[in-house]
């Protein structure tokens, strides 16, 4: 199928567009084209997406008045997926929802008829699992996801929809989130301190949960639902039993993990409703020592 997506100059719309490929699928990329955000790793990743020749960038400055970008592609178009949404800063509680979701979705104006005239099947929406907050620890970023699915199931009222939720995702092309920072600074012989032991976090290697993404995105254009929401969830554990987890195998190559516990009692549960753990769970020791063994490697080369 060709698949038109944005959002690609991430993490999770590199795995994306990358898994995609994997299977067979044509991918059409939305993006700015300014990679300046992204590490070594993901760069090399992105360079062996563009290689691919199922692989098409189309370079696109998201203002309201640029409704030419897909006319230079002339094949028709089976699934978009927005993906990509402007919060780089998304745990800031002094973000604007309302200009926030103009910034990230207002571009889609001219899109329904455009999808349209290319036989377009479904539109997929990426959600956030900080959306599953209770309605008072709802943050602006949050506010501005939730409100977006609203404004896109209105504008594309005439296709198939399917909004998918990402969970904490982790793995080796991550950077500066959690999981990279506790396992460079124990490869550097720092200690980790953890300010909030005690938070619940729903954790999802980010190979399955693509995986899993794209498996909903086929198997929805087989069906007879018209519209589907859909909250994975995968792991619901600490960052005190995360930390231990990594540590315990870090330390089978000779790192020492320390890890000092602050007394901060924060408690806030926020998971997915559709479990997914079954599918994955044989997976995971592979996939952390594979994580473990390219973050080791990555920082002997810097």
């Amino acid at each position: 199928m060709n698949i038109l997506m944005n959002g690609l100059n991430s993490f999770t719309g590199i795995l994306l567009a990358k898994n995609l490929l994997k299977k067979g699928h044509r991918v059409i990329a939305l993006s700015s084209g300014n990679p300046k955000r992204l590490n070594s790793l993901q760069k090399n990743e992105l360079e062996n997406i563009k290689n691919n020749k199922s692989f098409t960038l189309l370079v696109n400055n998201y203002n309201l008045d640029n409704k030419s970008f897909l006319y230079d592609f002339k094949e028709n178009i089976d699934i978009f997926i927005i993906h990509g949404f402007k919060a780089l800063d998304y745990k800031n509680l002094k973000l604007n929802s309302i200009t926030l979701l103009k910034d990230s979705l207002l571009w889609l104006e001219p899109l329904p008829k455009l999808l349209k005239d290319r036989s377009c099947k479904l539109v997929t929406y990426t959600g956030t699992y900080f959306e599953n907050f209770i309605p008072e620890l709802q943050t602006p970023y949050s506010l501005s996801k939730s409100m977006g699915w609203l404004y896109v199931k209105k504008l594309f009222s005439e296709f198939k929809l399917l909004k998918y939720l990402l969970i904490n995702p982790y793995g080796s092309l991550e950077s500066k989130k959690f999981t990279a920072s506790i396992i460079n600074k124990w490869i550097n012989e720092e200690s980790v301190n953890l300010e909030f032991p005690y938070l619940i976090r729903d954790n999802m290697p980010a190979e399955f949960l693509i995986d899993d993404y794209i498996n909903n995105i086929e198997n929805f254009l087989d069906n007879n639902y018209s519209i589907r929401e859909y909250s994975p969830s995968y792991i619901v554990e600490t960052n005190l039993e995360f930390s231990l987890k990594f540590s315990s195998k870090l330390k089978n190559y000779g790192y020492q993990c320390d890890l000092n516990v602050s007394n901060n009692k924060l408690c806030n549960t926020v998971t997915g409703k559709n479990s997914v753990r079954e599918k994955y769970i044989h997976l995971e020791d592979a996939f952390i020592e594979d994580y473990l063994k390219k973050a080791i490697l990555n920082n002997k080369k810097n």
